[in-house]
Parts: structure tokens; C-alpha cells; sequence
């Protein structure tokens, strides 16, 4: 509202309340106008930003994540910072500092208003910039505040995307004026009776009736399942801002990603393409998430929920030190509910084998019993061809890829020794802990062992005590 301004939103058709006794703030009546309205206003703003060479996203909350393509800002330390940087940081602080006065003595639904926005934001802008050690701005969100109208939040290009100098045209780095595209979920219009319920009241209120719905709910397997998909659709398929305080679940779900590399279009791409085309049918249907869902016939919500579950899987391992144990296990668990067969789908291709040295290139001609007298004498680069031939021509994948090719062992828990002060103690920690625990120090643990006797001794005092 401050940025729209009541005169605007009013002349649009706008409705707003007024307490009689003037002690509640006024209440709008047409939040989705007010939504319209302001998005027009940051679009004006954003086309005097261009200027500036970034990207320009808008979104009702500022606390978003970095968008695709861009990294959220470093901290900088002032003891890091070159003097030219110093220098460029105490020049732009001082040129925001006197551009916020000025916007602060205007009315932020004015269009001079916007003017002294540009001003302002190009000097934080420069702030930012002359704080970076590497990189370089990329794109900024712009999001409401009462205090000056508008908020500018930066965000920096990946340092991994970025080019050489020398690379850099108007082709391979377009910088557009862009706003973020609405959300896929409309506003619901709910309406809310307080008569004259204080906060207390009303929370006790909302807690029955949130129990009241979760003894229900138990107790109905279609709705719940609706419900779940329906949230899992939200997550994982339509866009927009979506925190967890606006949804009836707090389950959580993020779509598998890899930083710097597309979905792959025979494997999880061809599940993202369903993922696609279930979204533009849910545009199409002018629904909310849990009526599209329930309007679905029985296969097709399996079908949603298989989509679902697979594109929140994520195995990756970032590094061969970084190996997740439990993970794994529970792949394999799923490898073999679903008799998992990568061939089926994929086999070793060029760009796969390109990773791997020779020695292991050879190793994979063996295993795929391919006998070729040139393969040891080939560059690389024929024989990464030769492998990905014969593998295209067997259908074959390696045995490394496979989830099924370890089989997890389930090690039978150490039964807990009873303690001095019954099973019902709480888990017992210091020296007698090294005592309790699986029998640490065993009755005729080496003798001469100083270390173990000490802590013997402790934990006997510590007993007695």
C-alpha cells in the first residue's frame, strides 16, 4: 500500500474498512487489485533500472532464496576489503544515505517517488558491488517495505557461470528488465470471524479445530491422500513463493537439481516434461491444488504421487569423502521396490564416459566382453567413441550405476547393559559412559593400560559419589 498509495488503489475500484473508534488499522477488501496494482508500479520501476545491467525479479517476500543462475551475496569483512574498495564503499554509503532523506520526505505512491527509488538503489547497488571480492552483480528482487517503499535485495552471478571478459557480448549475457512471473496459486478469499476474540482466544480456537481436522483426516485414507498430493503438487511442480506458514501441511519437498546440468531428457527429464504438462492442465482447470487433485480419477493421482516422490529423490554425493550411508540403503530398499534397471532407459554415452581415464575405459570394454587389439593403443577421445558404440549396441550401463549392487547389512543393536540406577536413567555420558558402552573396558583390559584404569577409577568414584 505504500508504494500503490489509497488514492490509486480507490480510483481502481478498491474497497477498503475502517475501524468506528480508529484503534485498528484500516483493512483492504481487494487484496488481489492491491497485488495488481503494486506489480505495475515495480514494473515502471524496474523499466528505469535497466540502466543498471541487472536482472530485475519482483516477489512479495525478500526473504526468498537466490533465483536460478545467481548467489546470494558473501558477507563482507571490512579487513578483506582492498583500499579502492573501501574508498568505493564509503562513497556509495554516503550517496545512500542522502538518497534515502530525500525519499523519506516524499510520498511513496508519487511518481517523483520512483525517481528517487532509481537513485537510491543504484547507490546501494554500488555498495554492493565494491564489496564483492569476486563476481559481479547479476540481478536484483525488489519487494514492498513501509519504511521506504520498496526493498532491493542483490543477488551476484555464480562465480562457475561466469565468463572471460573476452566472451562476454550482448548475445551469451542479455541483461532484461524482467518481473518474476505471478504465482501458479491463486489468493483463496477466506473469511474469518474474530467477533471480538483476543489473541488467546483465537489461538485456542484455531488449536481445537486444527485437532478436530487431524482426528479426521486419520481417520479418511482418500482425503488424506488428496491432501498430500495435493501439497507435494505445490512443492514440486508450480511456481511461486509458497512458505510453510500459507499451507494447511507442513510437509516440505524440493525437485532434484544439479547445479550447472539440465535434466537428463530419457531419465528424469522425461518425468519433469509429465510434471510440465500436469501443471498447464492445472492452469487450465482454474482450481485450487486440492480440487485439481480430487477432481483426478484414482490412477491418475498414483500416477501424480509416483512423479512426485521420484523428482524429490536426491543420492547425489558431492564429493567421494562425503559418502551418505543411510541414504544409500534406503535406495537399494527402493531399487528393489521398483526393480530398478538403468539400461533400460540409458546406457554409457559420450559425454558419461568422457569423465573417465582410460585404464577405466578399457576396464568397461572387459566387462562388456568386447575384444578390440586397437583399444589399448587408441587417444582417448576414439576410445571414449568406442566404448559408447559398444555400450549403445549391448544396452549397457556400468555395474557402478547401479543402486542394486550393494546390498546394505543390518547390524543387530548392542543390548544396552543394565546401569547401578535402573533402565529408566537417562543415557549416561562421561567416564562412566566409556565404562557402560559396550563393555569398553573389558575386566582384564591389557594391564599396564593407565588410560583405561584411570577412567576406571573415575567412574567408580563418580558411582560412589
Amino acid at each position: 500500500m505504500a508504494l500503490v498509495g489509497m488514492a490509486r488503489y480507490t480510483a481502481a475500484g478498491g474497497g477498503s474498512s475502517s475501524d468506528l473508534f480508529g484503534e485498528m488499522p484500516d483493512v483492504v477488501l481487494d487484496p488481489d487489485l492491491l497485488q495488481r496494482l503494486w506489480q505495475s508500479r515495480v514494473d515502471e520501476l524496474a523499466d528505469k533500472l535497466v540502466a543498471l545491467g541487472l536482472t530485475v525479479f519482483s516477489g512479495p517476500d525478500g526473504g526468498v532464496a537466490a533465483p536460478d543462475g545467481y548467489e546470494t551475496l558473501p558477507y563482507v569483512y571490512h579487513g578483506d576489503l582492498t583500499d579502492a574498495q573501501k574508498v568505493a564503499r564509503a562513497s556509495a554509503r554516503e550517496a545512500l544515505d542522502a538518497a534515502r532523506v530525500r525519499l523519506k520526505a516524499m510520498t511513496f505512491d508519487s511518481e517523483a517517488a520512483l525517481d528517487a527509488m532509481v537513485e537510491l538503489i543504484t547507490a546501494d547497488a554500488a555498495l554492493a558491488a565494491a564489496g564483492l571480492g569476486r563476481g559481479e552483480l547479476g540481478a536484483l528482487l525488489l519487494s514492498p517495505s513501509a519504511d521506504l517503499g520498496v526493498e532491493a535485495r542483490f543477488f551476484r552471478k555464480e562465480v562457475e557461470e561466469i565468463l572471460d571478459e573476452d566472451e562476454i557480448d550482448d548475445e551469451t549475457a542479455p541483461r532484461i528488465a524482467a518481473s518474476a512471473s505471478p504465482p501458479d496459486i491463486a489468493a483463496a478469499k477466506v473469511s474469518v470471524e474474530l467477533d471480538g476474540a483476543g489473541h488467546h482466544l483465537h489461538e485456542t480456537r484455531t488449536d481445537t479445530a486444527t485437532r478436530g481436522l487431524i482426528r479426521d483426516l486419520a481417520d479418511d485414507p482418500a482425503a488424506a491422500l488428496t491432501a498430500l498430493l495435493a501439497q507435494l503438487f505445490k512443492c514440486l511442480a508450480l511456481r511461486g513463493t509458497s512458505r510453510p506458514s500459507e499451507s494447511a501441511l507442513t510437509v516440505e519437498a524440493s525437485a532434484y537439481a544439479r547445479r550447472g546440468a539440465p535434466p537428463m531428457p530419457a531419465l528424469d527429464g522425461e518425468v519433469f516434461e509429465r510434471l510440465a504438462a500436469r501443471r498447464e492442465a492445472y492452469l487450465a482447470s482454474g482450481l485450487r491444488p486440492i480440487g485439481f487433485v480430487d477432481g483426478l480419477p484414482h490412477g491418475e493421482k498414483m500416477a501424480l504421487l509416483a512423479e512426485l516422490v521420484a523428482v524429490s529423490v536426491d543420492l547425489k554425493e558431492v564429493r567421494n569423502t562425503l559418502i551418505r550411508r543411510s541414504a544409500r540403503a534406503e535406495a537399494v530398499e527402493i531399487a528393489a521396490l521398483c526393480d530398478t534397471d538403468l539400461s533400460t532407459h540409458w546406457c554409457a554415452d559420450v559425454p558419461f564416459l568422457a569423465l573417465h581415464s582410460k585404464k577405466q575405459l578399457l576396464a568397461m570394454l572387459s566387462a562388456m566382453e568386447v575384444e578390440d587389439d586397437r583399444a589399448a593403443g587408441l587417444k582417448k577421445d576414439d576410445l571414449v567413441i568406442l566404448v559408447a558404440d559398444a555400450a549403445a549396441q549391448r544396452r549397457w550401463a556400468p555395474a557402478a550405476l547401479s543402486w542394486a549392487s550393494a546390498e546394505p547389512r543390518v547390524e543387530a543393536a548392542q543390548e544396552r547393559p543394565k546401569t547401578a540406577v535402573g533402565d529408566d536413567a537417562g543415557p549416561v555420558t562421561g567416564p562412566m559412559a566409556r565404562v557402560m558402552t559396550g563393555q569398553a573396558l573389558e575386566a582384564g583390559s591389557a594391564e599396564g593400560d593407565v588410560g583405561a584404569a584411570d577412567d576406571k577409577d573415575e567412574a567408580a568414584s563418580v558411582i560412589a559419589a
